[in-house]
């Protein structure tokens, strides 16, 4: 599955206008991704923000010319416990008017989440080999999967490097040890090494 149309529920645009004191309309969503994905993940009640590239078709004339579009979209979890895509805004990406929400399967090269996809391409021999250990910026650590990567060998260039991998990127042996490494950044002082999308 790339990625399938659904009539948007029957009360959300008059949810939408309630929040927003406007119609849901093109003129009111187009180029406001990040809003409304927002706008839809409370009326939704659930679902994480995501926010990246858009490499999928457009064939609006508004944005025939673009290669790729910032956008901004929900991630949750489908009934078998697998990811799925969420995207209140794609329809804007076509021509026509009327609104519809895209439902997409979370591996859909359309998507690139935290834009990680084009640093890998434009950093790749960065991402392919963890730096050299610098014994004038070592910091201590004593999270078992950090120390582990880096043999005991932490420091500040380390960490930079580990903060921008991709999260898809081989380094890590599961989703659960990134989420474990990334988290221990974040509570010790390291969050701003981490881009902002790929912060748990």
């Amino acid at each position: 599955m790339s990625f399938a149309w659904f009539p948007f529920p029957k009360d959300w645009p008059a949810w939408f206008r309630e929040r927003t004191g406007k119609p849901h309309c093109r003129a009111n969503v187009n180029s406001q991704c990040a809003y409304v994905a927002d706008l839809y993940r409370q009326y939704l009640g659930r679902g994480t923000n995501q926010y990246g590239f858009y490499h999928g078709p457009m064939p609006h004339p508004f944005w025939r010319s673009h290669a790729l579009a910032r956008h901004g979209w929900l991630l949750l979890t489908d009934d078998a416990g697998g990811e799925i895509i969420y995207d209140p805004t794609r329809w804007c990406f076509y021509p026509g008017n009327k609104p519809r929400l895209a439902i997409v399967s979370a591996d859909c090269t359309d998507y690139d989440q935290g834009m990680n996809r084009v640093r890998a391409a434009l950093n790749g021999d960065y991402y392919a080999q963890i730096p050299e250990f610098d014994p004038a910026s070592a910091v201590a650590c004593d999270q078992p999967d950090i120390t582990a990567l880096f043999r005991n060998r932490v420091c500040f260039k380390r960490l930079l490097w580990l903060a921008n991998l991709p999260p898809q990127h081989a380094t890590f042996s599961s989703k659960a040890e990134r989420i474990r490494m990334i988290l221990w950044l974040q509570n010790n002082g390291h969050r701003a090494l981490i881009p902002q999308d790929n912060r748990v």
